[in-house]
């Protein structure tokens, strides 16, 4: 409001200023105190014309605010003018709405006519933003920022408060991962060719380790969206019990756990599926037929055969005690015409 103070003070009168003001009809609190008394911290020097600007606490849930302005102690020809008064309220601190959805703004004030409204988004001007309603339609994530609004008439000119929106984003899967923890080594390599062109070309390669029985698999799912955001993890058509993280960790794999693993991600807006991952637990080779023992005649030709069951590609060496015997390297050991000094384990 524009306000032309000018106070009284002497041994009769000690003037004041006030304001209250009352919401929803509730006792009324004093919001300002102008005094007359140079002593006084609410002391307020002669103005003449000046522009006030007073914080309102609007209680929460009020509806309805009375303004009561008033003096005290006046005599003489002291006065106190007030004009052009505006009183505007902004939406509450922060406000949602769904991506693709709508959303108003609404901010009230009083005052001489005409007062015109500038919204602004992010500092920047809206262009349809001149009335004291801000409709904003198929809303889009490039509309979430601060809003707020420049009101202004003849007199005086005011800024609301900041309305902060945030847009309701549906899930989406950025990303799908594997980390193994096993013994078998994960390769990968990148090649950088340089020919007629002026930028290289790059190639890139990997090949992930095999999985062994008693490994530990981390699969991890990355995902952007509003949240809450809710994960569940399948193995095949089976829900994986306990999987309802972003990382859904096996740990002491063994053959049944090997197939296809795929995470359902969602939140209030939608649900997505994530592309499936799969892999495979190698068993340790198992030896299903070997003797034990064998007595022969020396002279006599001798050949050891060894039958194992395992994925390929499955790897021999045969050992005569402790030593590993050259090139032997098959399922079957001829060991030829056998000497007495070929016995041995």
């Amino acid at each position: 409001f524009h306000s032309s103070w000018r106070p009284e003070f002497d041994g009769n009168y000690h003037q004041e200023g006030y304001i209250l003001a009352s919401y929803d009809g509730a006792e009324p609190v004093e919001i300002l105190t102008w005094v007359s008394d140079r002593a006084s911290a609410n002391y307020h020097g002669n103005n003449q014309n000046e522009v006030v600007t007073l914080p309102l606490n609007n209680s929460d849930g009020a509806t309805k605010l009375q303004l009561t302005f008033g003096m005290r102690e006046a005599g003489n020809d002291w006065w106190w003018a007030i004009d052009n008064l505006v009183v505007f309220g902004g939406a509450s601190a922060s406000a949602s709405a769904d991506l693709g959805g709508s959303i108003s703004f609404e901010v009230v004030a009083e005052g001489a006519e005409p007062i015109s409204y500038e919204w602004y988004h992010d500092g920047t001007a809206i262009e349809e933003g001149t009335g004291s309603i801000l409709a904003l339609t198929d809303l889009e994530v490039g509309d979430a920022g601060n809003y707020y609004v420049v009101i202004s008439n003849a007199a005086n000119e005011v800024t609301s408060e900041m309305v902060s929106l945030t847009v309701h984003l549906p899930p989406t899967i950025t990303g799908l991962t594997k980390l193994k923890e096993g013994s078998a080594v994960d390769l990968s390599a990148t090649a950088e060719v340089t020919g007629d062109e002026e930028e290289p070309t790059i190639y890139t390669w990997s090949e992930d380790g095999v999985l062994l029985q008693g490994d530990n698999v981390e699969l991890t799912v990355t995902v952007t969206g509003t949240e809450p955001i809710s994960y569940q993890w399948y193995h095949g058509e089976e829900l994986v019990e306990g999987g309802t993280e972003s990382t859904l960790r096996l740990t002491d794999v063994q053959g049944d756990d090997s197939g296809d693993y795929h995470v359902i991600v969602s939140n209030q807006l939608e649900t997505v599926f994530s592309e499936v991952i799969t892999f495979s637990v190698v068993p340790p080779p198992v030896v299903t037929e070997l003797a034990g023992s064998i007595n022969v005649v020396e002279g006599e030709g001798v050949e050891l055969t060894v039958t194992a069951v395992g994925n390929a590609p499955l790897t021999y060496q045969w050992s005569k005690g402790e030593e590993m015997i050259g090139g032997a390297t098959a399922p079957t050991l001829d060991l030829g015409n056998v000497k007495v000094s070929s016995e041995a384990d």
